[in-house]
């Protein structure tokens, strides 16, 4: 990864003759395993945990009663899907996507 002092990016980048091509960097969003929440992990969570498929509090995907018997339901909007941070952009709900951390890339 290499930050530019310049508001604008070059296309590409030459270092001893070898061209490098210029896109920008965008990182998977942290998520917590405890809280299902972005930006810290469960290591340093506070909250109590919180099932990932059914959203409830108090248990987890593995001892989750309704896990056979339904669809996941997001914690965040609501629909039927897991609440992952693995999920590529294209499959996050469009209600989702500023909980699940992902911004425009930014240049400083």
């Amino acid at each position: 990864e290499i930050k530019f002092l310049s508001p604008k990016i070059p296309d590409a980048l030459s270092i001893y003759n070898v061209t490098f091509k210029i896109s920008p960097s965008v990182r998977s969003p942290i998520q917590c395993n405890n809280c299902l929440r972005f930006g810290h992990t469960a290591k340093f969570c506070r909250s109590k945990i919180k099932c990932r498929h059914c959203g409830l509090n108090d248990h987890s995907i593995t001892t989750c009663p309704s896990s056979n018997s339904t669809d996941p339901v997001c914690i965040f909007c609501k629909l039927p899907h897991l609440n992952r941070s693995e999920l590529s952009r294209v499959d996050i709900p469009k209600g989702c996507k500023e909980n699940y951390g992902y911004r425009k890339p930014t240049f400083p």
